[in-house]
């Protein structure tokens, strides 16, 4: 009978797809290092629940699902080598030899600001032992030597855990200058209703950038992150996930 032969494909058919469909939603498990960071999600700043969140997006994308293995950044090198585990993140080149290093896919830029209106000048680090300075908690310890040596000696520097109140407190005017990362200052501000022209806020590049990159054991893993990482960038979810991730941070 034809129409019980057309049922019998139709089902075999859809069998098919089901069974595609199974397997392409099944992800490959990939060990993953991440140095100095806590599993918790909630005791996560920003920028670091920001790089769990895109390693998942692209390695989503490739087909693989990112277990995280937490340990101490100088031991990840060995990790890799050892094949302990196949990718790492927060890396810098040069670490050792036997690592194949991704492109750029995060970049740390603490800035200092100033309202203009207070034709303040920075042109080093050391200018800001003249000004009354608010920065994000554990900041002596994240900015070098010099801005920590700077800052012991400060009587009117204080850091803050919950940025939104760092940037109230400058946008307030009670302290002369922010220290911080430019687009979580831009986001807080955006939060707590603040209407200042950026046109308005002077930003002085005082500290160097921070370029990280994840590291491979497999050079072919390597490539493909490449390019979901570009891909990613292209879309507008590269900034989307950052935004959320301080969305999500700042919350708790």
């Amino acid at each position: 009978d034809s129409s019980m032969l057309t049922k019998m494909f139709h089902l075999v058919i859809l069998v098919w797809f089901l069974i595609s469909n199974a397997n392409s939603s099944e992800l490959k498990e990939i060990k993953v290092g991440v140095g100095f960071l806590r599993p918790e999600g909630k005791e996560l700043g920003p920028l670091k629940h920001f790089e769990l969140e895109i390693t998942k997006v692209i390695f989503k994308k490739m087909g693989l699902r990112p277990q995280f293995v937490y340990c101490e950044l100088v031991e990840i090198p060995k990790k890799i080598i050892s094949g302990e585990v196949e990718a790492a993140l927060t890396l810098k080149t040069g670490l050792a030899g036997g690592i194949y290093y991704s492109d750029d896919y995060i970049v740390y830029q603490n800035v200092a600001l100033a309202l203009k209106e207070s034709k303040i000048k920075i042109e080093g680090i050391k200018d800001l032992g003249k000004y009354s300075v608010t920065a994000f908690q554990n900041a002596n310890r994240y900015l070098g030597s010099q801005y920590r040596e700077v800052v012991r000696k400060h009587q009117n520097y204080i850091e803050y855990l919950e940025q939104k109140v760092q940037v109230d407190k400058f946008v307030n005017k009670q302290f002369n200058v922010f220290v911080g990362d430019y687009e979580i200052f831009k986001f807080h501000l955006k939060e707590l209703g603040k209407s200042i022209d950026e046109k308005n806020i002077e930003v002085f590049r005082i500290f160097s950038p921070s370029n990280y990159k994840m590291g491979f054991l497999n050079k072919e893993l390597r490539d493909n992150y490449n390019i979901e990482l570009e891909k990613v960038k292209e879309s507008g979810d590269y900034l989307r996930i950052r935004q959320k991730s301080i969305e999500i941070t700042s919350k708790n």
